[in-house]
């Protein structure tokens, strides 16, 4: 299955599923672009709470993140990097002014893009 023949929303639930299954299955080679995964995991990384069992959790995205970063990123995946944290600044910026802000939902938009970009960013 290719990544450009799913919906975004679909593919979030496609890696929420594997995520919650197995954390460490996001970062070994699939077909599904290694850029998007780093932005399902940023994404994961700033919005996890602090509920029981979350501090479990962030502390094995934190490691995944963390590899990722110091991992071998494409220019690409820098690209996107950049954008993503871009994007979740300004989304905790909104947040912070009182103003209601889903990041998911923020973030499909550029999700959409990578999916379907063609070329570096």
């Amino acid at each position: 299955m290719k990544l450009k023949d799913i919906e975004t929303q679909e593919y979030f639930k496609l890696i929420d599923g594997e995520y919650m299954k197995e954390l460490s299955s996001i970062t070994s080679e699939r077909e599904v672009q290694t850029d998007f995964k780093v932005a399902y995991l940023i994404l994961h990384f700033h919005i996890s709470g602090n509920e029981e069992g979350e501090q479990e959790k962030n502390i094995l995205l934190g490691d995944l993140f963390i590899s990722i970063l110091t991992g071998r990123l494409t220019s690409r995946d820098r690209g996107l990097l950049r954008r993503i944290i871009h994007r979740i600044s300004h989304c905790h910026s909104q947040r912070i002014m009182g103003r209601a802000v889903c990041y998911r939902e923020e973030l499909l938009p550029l999700a959409r893009e990578v999916a379907y970009a063609k070329g570096d960013l």
